[in-house]
């Protein structure tokens, strides 16, 4: 099987799966909008044995280097109805669309399904924890370039900073990210997985590890290593860097 085949089974196996909160069922758990179709149906099932009210609501999505999101209240992607009644054991679904032309980058969104409370008439001494589920929409570009690229990492104070940038103009959502670091000898020192999460659409994530002061002054080299698949060419990319005696200092 080619990395494309590879590559597309993983990402059509995930879009099935259902996401899970309480009693709130919901796939696919990743939507893509483009010329081929700006709407989608996004299928919410009560899987719960109580009847349930979902409110439905659009949000920009960016993302900091530290990989914190910002979600803002958006008119650009609409989310219809906005409120939900489910019977137990049933499903409504709920239809998201945009009216965006594909630009010159992916724009990302999120929608978000927030369990609202049950009747006032409900028994007060009963405790229930709403939930809210938080689904991915991304709207392509014109012509969708994934470019993933790991900068040399860099050592000062005993902290290791390490870059995963996206030069192209779609997102990419790394499978793994490998921190290495060797001795004198090219015995690995540390051996550290770092999280995976999506780097935007011109975005990066950067990763800071304290290194601790045995293996600082051990160190001679680091390596980073992020497994990006949607880069179809390599499916690697990696960088690494001496460590220059004295990087452990303040």
């Amino acid at each position: 099987m080619t990395l494309l085949a590879r590559a597309t089974l993983v990402l059509l196996l995930a879009a099935a799966a259902p996401a899970r909160a309480g009693q709130i069922d919901v796939k696919p758990i990743l939507v893509e909008l483009g010329p081929r179709g700006r709407t989608a149906l996004l299928e919410v099932r009560n899987s719960g044995a109580t009847p349930l009210r979902v409110q439905v609501r659009t949000a920009s999505w960016a993302q900091d280097a530290a990989g914190v999101m910002g979600v803002e209240p958006t008119t650009q992607l609409l989310a219809f109805p906005p409120l939900l009644e489910i019977a137990p054991g049933t499903s409504r679904n709920v239809r998201v669309g945009t009216e965006l032309a594909p630009g010159p980058a992916e724009r990302s969104f999120r929608v978000y399904l927030e369990e609202l409370p049950p009747p006032a008439d409900v028994s007060a001494a009963e405790v229930r924890v709403l939930t809210r589920i938080s689904i991915p929409v991304f709207v392509a570009p014109a012509a969708p370039v994934v470019r993933a690229v790991v900068a040399p990492p860099a050592v000062a104070a005993g902290k290791l900073t390490a870059l995963l940038r996206n030069e192209g103009n779609a997102r990419f959502r790394p499978s793994a990210v490998r921190l290495v670091v060797r001795g004198a000898s090219g015995a690995p020192l540390l051996e550290k997985d770092l999280e995976s999460w999506y780097v935007l659409a011109g975005g990066e994530r950067r990763y800071e590890v304290a290194l601790g002061e045995a293996v600082c002054a051990a160190a001679r080299a680091a390596a980073v290593t992020a497994t990006v698949t949607a880069t179809l060419d390599t499916g690697e990319v990696k960088a690494s860097a001496p460590i220059p005696p004295g990087a452990c200092g303040p």
